[in-house]
């Protein structure tokens, strides 16, 4: 009865450590203030960053073991752990208008008229207003995190499952 239980205990070990789930889960979420997730050590997890269609440059800081700022589209493999991602400015053009005041010398005489002149500046904010995304991509998660302690210990249960069945038999007779 013995040898039955360790023997499908170590065939269930084993198949539980060849065993992973292959199938692509995707998410795709949308952050304007910081956002955390955390990476179990089972899965195998990819990120796209990209920004919004708009004329706002993002640069997004990312926080894991150590703080990196980068520049959308990117897309970085998430390691098992807590990972952070936030807005670390903007920027963006916007157009201003100024009145100034034109003196003209002729021969009949002075002129001052106004005159509005258009230029741009570009503004850099850390003031979150336009969001980027994350897709975050699961695209395989393993049942057992140490795939090779499972299959030693899967092995090891068979090879004393046989080991008592042989020693039982040999005892009997």
């Amino acid at each position: 009865m013995r040898s039955g239980i360790l023997l499908s205990l170590g065939i269930a070990l084993i198949t539980l450590s060849l065993l992973s789930i292959n199938v692509p889960i995707t998410s795709t979420v949308s952050v304007t203030k910081p956002y955390t997730l955390y990476v179990p050590p089972t899965a195998h997890v990819y990120a796209i960053i990209y920004e919004n269609d708009s004329n706002v440059t993002l640069y997004v800081r990312i926080l894991h073991d150590n703080s990196f700022i980068t520049k959308p589209p990117i897309t970085i493999t998430l390691t098992p752990g807590y990972w952070e991602f936030s807005i670390y400015n903007e920027t963006y053009p916007i157009t201003l208008s100024k009145e100034v005041n034109v003196t003209v010398n002729t021969s009949r005489g002075i002129f001052i008229y106004e005159k509005v002149i258009h230029y741009s500046e570009i503004v850099t904010t850390k003031n979150a207003t336009f969001p980027f995304f994350i897709k975050i991509v699961i695209y395989k998660v393993d049942i057992i995190r140490y795939r090779q302690i499972g299959l030693g210990l899967g092995i090891a249960l068979i090879l004393g499952d046989f080991s008592l069945f042989f020693l039982s038999r040999r005892n009997k007779i």
